[in-house]
């Protein structure tokens, strides 16, 4: 698409008088370009989804680690707050992490929203593990990481072992529900590529059908149309096995 802006003055006395932009060009990303783009972006949250899962299940360790040392007794007050500190490093990594997760599929549905149409039902989806992402660093694990923080300055083994507890289940509910989040985002990219492929055989279908028209209604020239129609059923071919392939991995993960 090209364009420009013009803009006009209102001298009534002299008469008035227009100035112009540059000529601008605006490219529609293709079918390809909008799949690499998404690609690209599912691939950077599935990774730190994966990362943040690993790193949730090494402080849950190091969790219980502490705590049984402290039921046998084999730790200084030093030793504990050295181990708490290494802890809450690692809790401060994740805490950032599961900010950027949640910061990048905001923008992905954003730019996805603006690149092409999306359904009712995927909305809801999206709605749903943005939600999730949003919430894994609950309240009640906020609260726990400030005042495991305190017992840096001011140790007690009693509140140390109920925060220690309860830090551990918060844990395993963040957990499962970092596990959810990795499903549905699963099928919830199947399900966007399906939808995609959907609007995009049908718009190519429309062209087919336009240029099949319009070559019969030709006189000469029809070697280039027929070039292009030629192009236009490969593309369309290619989408349709993408499509397969989707529902394929769609109809497998719903059996799981």
């Amino acid at each position: 698409i090209h364009y420009y802006f013009e803009l006009w003055d209102n001298d009534g006395v002299r008469g008035s008088k227009s100035s112009r932009t540059q000529v601008m060009t605006f490219e529609v990303p293709s079918y390809k370009e909008i799949n690499e783009h998404k690609n690209t972006a599912n691939e950077n949250i599935q990774g730190k989804i994966e990362k943040s899962m690993l790193l949730a299940d090494e402080i849950q360790k190091d969790l219980e680690l502490l705590r049984e040392k402290n039921l046998d007794g084999n730790l200084s007050d030093w030793e504990n707050k050295q181990m708490l500190e290494n802890i809450l490093k690692k809790q401060e990594l994740f805490k950032n992490l599961t900010n950027e997760l949640a910061q990048e599929n905001l923008e992905k549905n954003k730019m996805l929203k603006k690149l092409n149409e999306q359904d009712k039902e995927l909305l809801e989806k999206q709605e749903e593990i943005q939600k999730l992402l949003d919430e894994i660093m609950t309240d009640e694990l906020k609260e726990l990481m400030k005042e495991l923080q305190k017992l840096q300055d001011q140790f007690n083994e009693d509140l140390m072992n109920k925060l220690l507890e309860d830090y551990e289940f918060s844990y395993e509910e963040m957990s499962e529900r970092l596990d959810r989040t990795k499903e549905l985002l699963k099928r919830e990219q199947i399900e966007q590529k399906i939808d995609q492929a959907i609007q995009e055989l049908e718009k190519l279908s429309k062209e087919q059908n336009e240029l099949s028209n319009e070559t019969e209604k030709r006189e000469s020239g029809k070697e280039e149309l027929t070039q292009e129609q030629k192009e236009l059923k490969e593309k369309f071919q290619d989408i349709q096995k993408e499509y397969q392939e989707a529902k394929e991995l769609n109809k497998e993960l719903k059996q799981k």
